[in-house]
């Protein structure tokens, strides 16, 4: 989310002269249903929601064989998609800015679609790429999701961030070659 919000704000501020960040990583709304202050009169970057992408993920675990004459199992990565809005917290008066800025917003993920480590030094090494595409949401679908955020509806675009890749070290079995196995009972 970091990245995402970090390739915005460069982007923001080589198209215009800015003094400040102009996209903030935050919910648009504070507890009480309010617009939050750090994000009045800016691009606001969150999380609405996670799913698993089963299209990589074939479900299998990962072997490895050690010079020990022992493999390790451990757990096959977990692909997830990000769904990330970008929403234009404007005072009602500075409309057409908020529309510019999210314009401009839709044209640096159509001209960058991809963050990677190249992009964003910062990127986790367990994730080799995020890539970056618009996610079409119909207007019942948007009523809903605003409605889920306890807020009034702002504009706002849905992205859908792949590739999002969690894999973990664990090791879930150890087993122990033949050869190695028999060595092991014989010398009990």
């Amino acid at each position: 989310m970091k990245a995402i919000t970090m390739q915005l704000n460069r982007y923001m501020h080589n198209r215009f002269d800015l003094d400040e960040d102009s996209v903030v990583l935050s919910t648009p709304y504070d507890p009480d249903g309010n617009i939050a202050s750090k994000v009045n009169n800016k691009l606001v970057v969150f999380l609405s929601n996670i799913t698993k992408d089963t299209l990589p993920n074939t479900g299998a675990r990962l072997s490895s064989s050690s010079s020990m004459g022992s493999s390790f199992t451990s757990s096959a990565p977990l692909y997830l998609n990000l769904y990330v809005v970008i929403g234009a917290c404007f005072d009602a008066a500075r409309y057409p800015e908020a529309l510019k800025y999210l314009s401009h917003a839709v044209g640096c993920f159509q001209q960058n679609p991809v963050i990677d480590g190249h992009s964003y030094p910062e990127l986790s090494n367990s994730i080799h790429k995020l890539i970056i595409d618009i996610e079409n949401v119909s207007l019942n679908e948007l009523s809903n999701m605003w409605g889920i955020l306890g807020g009034t509806y702002l504009p706002s675009i849905l992205y859908k961030v792949r590739m999002v890749v969690v894999a973990s070290d664990a090791i879930v079995s150890r087993e122990l070659n033949a050869s190695v196995a028999e060595t092991s009972t014989r010398n009990r």
